[in-house]
């Protein structure tokens, strides 16, 4: 028989013997089968014995199969391994200490939302236009009060004054002194010469009338000559964004203004700046009010963002440029309640005034910047004797601000008991005890940086009786620090709390305020 006949002989019989032997198979699993009710297939001797001949058989039969092919159509089947093979487990050993890299965290300034606290003080009414009469009578007075009145919390159980120690950075004596304007040793140059700012609060831009308050009385220039021969050299003007947006203005008598007639606010304050130039007198800009209408704790507000804040006070800087009477930009006034230092939140004064202290000084690097203190603060500040809007720079012994000593004024405020009752008016010693409390609250910087008072003043016997005890504490105290720069609240007569240097005709002055600003200037040496 030959190879190829019994080749295919094998083929057959294995055919055969599968398909038997599957049919045997299906026997004992299907119960409905009809070989179950055969005796012949249900015998234990074929279940237990066929089985295994048919087995052996197979075997014998596809051994034979196989041996007949080539090599190359023989499929090895691989190995079976469980489903999941018992690997060893490994015990890894670290060589190193991988220390991790610190994390920078951004800190993301988002635009607070500023709630505005009512203070103790009278809320003024609002504006209106006089009646354009050249002798105006007390009641026809604007009653009108932007002065900003303070909220401040005192703490009954005064803490002991901790009296900082301040860690700013040295002042080199040997800066050169060059054109515009420098601080050296906490004195104030212009063109090398030393100056002393004797100030004072001209208010109303920051207000509805969009304008300098008095102009339905007076003429602006009258004023502003008047203001010099009281023996004031600077004036501090605040402005809000209706002023650089140029809205247009009320309470004005044109018979007596002719030169402002069809002028909106910024084109009336060109014209303010432009006779202060004119008349040898300094000036300072103040951001004074976000919204133009209240105080607020920090640059921005809900609608006023820190981006518009800078923008604008970047406008007003590179407006008046070319004025060399031109002095500096106080950057927002009097921060209080959320405002912090150094706390590197979307609080942090400082780190604001430090963004927008340096847009300024790139807008016009001859001017200085204003920077004012807060009101307090969890860290670097004895809160236990309260501190008056803006008037707490005692942070800046831990935490001083990033911007050139040499273009910085510290300006922070203080008034006395007509603006508000602070426990301490109240104290036995009063005021033998004051001079601790403003050497704690801002003194201890004067000459390490300068200092310029932004805001002080009252009605000075006119109003509480222990006000002009406080005025003539402060002038001494100043005096005998050499804080030579200040700007006194205000020129107006209608400042509900204070008063002013005018008496309520807006011709007058108070001569005994003019006394003592004078010898206050006469006895400051820097």
């Amino acid at each position: 028989m030959t190879k190829k006949m019994r080749f295919f002989l094998f083929l057959v019989l294995a055919t055969f013997v599968f398909a038997f032997r599957h049919e045997l198979g299906a026997v004992s699993t299907q119960a409905a089968s009809p070989f179950v009710a055969n005796p012949f297939f249900n015998s234990t001797v074929w279940e237990r014995q066929v089985p295994s001949i048919f087995n052996r058989v197979a075997t014998w039969l596809k051994n034979k199969f196989l041996a007949y092919l080539p090599p190359t159509m023989v499929i090895v089947k691989p190995p079976e391994f469980p489903q999941t093979p018992d690997f060893p487990e490994l015990t890894l050993t670290p060589t190193t200490t991988l220390t991790p890299s610190p994390t920078i965290t951004p800190t993301l300034i988002p635009t607070p939302t500023v709630e505005i606290t009512l203070t103790p003080t009278t809320t003024p009414t609002a504006t209106v236009t006089p009646t354009l009469t050249l002798t105006p009578t007390p009641t026809s007075v604007p009653t009108s009060t932007p002065i900003p009145t303070l909220t401040l919390t005192a703490t009954p159980t005064l803490v002991p004054t901790v009296q900082p120690t301040a860690t700013t950075t040295p002042i080199p004596t040997n800066v050169p002194l060059t054109g515009g304007y420098q601080v050296q040793n906490g004195v104030i140059y212009h063109d090398s010469n030393k100056l002393a700012l004797n100030g004072v609060n001209w208010f109303g831009f920051e207000t509805a009338n969009n304008v300098v308050h008095g102009l339905w009385s007076r003429n602006y220039k009258e004023m502003i000559k008047q203001m010099k021969d009281s023996g004031f050299n600077a004036v501090r003007i605040p402005f809000c964004p209706n002023t650089v947006a140029n809205q247009s203005i009320s309470g004005i008598d044109y018979s007596q203004n002719q030169d402002l007639q069809g002028l909106s606010s910024l084109d009336v304050l060109d014209k303010i700046v432009q006779e202060l130039d004119n008349q040898g007198m300094y000036f300072v800009l103040d951001h004074h009010r976000p919204d133009c209408n209240a105080i607020s704790e920090l640059p921005t507000i809900p609608g006023y963002s820190e981006s518009q804040w800078i923008a604008d006070l970047v406008t007003m800087t590179k407006r008046y440029e070319k004025y060399d009477n031109f002095v500096g930009m106080d950057l927002k006034n009097e921060p209080h309640g959320a405002a912090t230092w150094g706390t590197g939140d979307a609080t942090d004064w400082k780190a604001a005034a430090e963004r927008a202290g340096k847009a300024v000084l790139e807008a016009d690097s001859k001017i200085l910047v204003f920077i004012e203190g807060i009101q307090n603060n969890p860290s670097c500040s004895n809160n236990g004797i309260a501190h008056w809007w803006g008037g707490n720079l005692e942070p800046q012994a831990c935490y001083p601000l990033n911007l050139p000593n040499e273009k910085l004024v510290l300006s922070p405020h203080v008034y006395g008991p007509d603006v508000f009752g602070q426990d301490y008016f109240n104290d036995p010693n009063y005021p033998n005890n004051l001079p601790s409390i403003w050497e704690a609250h801002f003194g201890f910087l004067a000459g390490k940086n300068a200092l310029a008072i932004g805001e002080w003043g009252g009605k000075y016997g006119a109003g509480s009786p222990k006000d002009k005890s406080w005025q003539d504490a402060l002038v001494n105290y100043l005096d005998q620090k050499g804080i030579c720069n200040s700007f006194y609240w205000s020129w107006n007569p209608n400042s509900g709390d204070t008063g002013g240097i005018l008496n309520d005709d807006w011709q007058t002055v108070r001569q005994d305020k003019i006394d003592l600003l004078q010898k206050y200037a006469r006895e400051c040496h820097q």
